[in-house]
């Protein structure tokens, strides 16, 4: 498939896509960066493409349901760190301690919020459900090389926002 193919779909399935999304997205501006995102991973594997195996509107929608399945994951994941309780404990639960780690806590939290939606996402997966580098990747379609990597600098990036916070 050649460039101008591809600007030919682009053209033809982009209202059609983001209705599809919009649908289930209420919100403007997040309905046309998935959009965006089906279109680039449309652009990225379009070699693959085999028109025998099913049409570009198939494989299109395809693509916006897997992503829109990604979305709602991420929401998922940013709503439970919203209700997230982190414990930071200690032997010694004295009542300035306790403050102490609360303020630790409320942190932290906020901490992670500055991160992007996907470091944030790994570091959730990682850290607080468990799950090891490969589970992470199958779930966001990324090599479990690339996880660790994303996982490294995201703990870099946090411990860099504690220490600008004083932590």
């Amino acid at each position: 498939m050649k460039q101008n193919e591809f600007e030919k779909i682009y053209n033809l399935y982009y209202s059609r896509i983001y209705s599809y999304i919009k649908k289930r997205i209420s919100n403007h501006q997040e309905c046309e960066d998935l959009t965006n995102d089906v279109f680039i991973n449309f652009y990225k594997k379009m070699e693959k493409f085999d028109e025998e195996r099913c049409s570009v509107s198939t494989w299109l929608y395809v693509i916006a349901s897997n992503r829109l399945k990604n979305y709602y994951r991420d929401m998922k994941e940013e709503l439970l760190l919203e209700n997230m309780e982190v414990y930071i404990g200690t032997d010694e639960e004295t009542p300035e301690r306790i403050l102490e780690l609360e303020e630790m806590r409320h942190e932290l939290l906020e901490a992670l919020k500055m991160l992007s939606v996907k470091e944030r996402s790994i570091l959730i997966q990682k850290f607080y459900m468990g799950k090891s580098s490969v589970e992470i990747a199958e779930n966001m379609e990324l090599t479990a090389g690339n996880v660790r990597i994303i996982q490294k600098r995201s703990l870099e990036k946090l411990k860099k926002i504690m220490e600008e916070r004083g932590r």
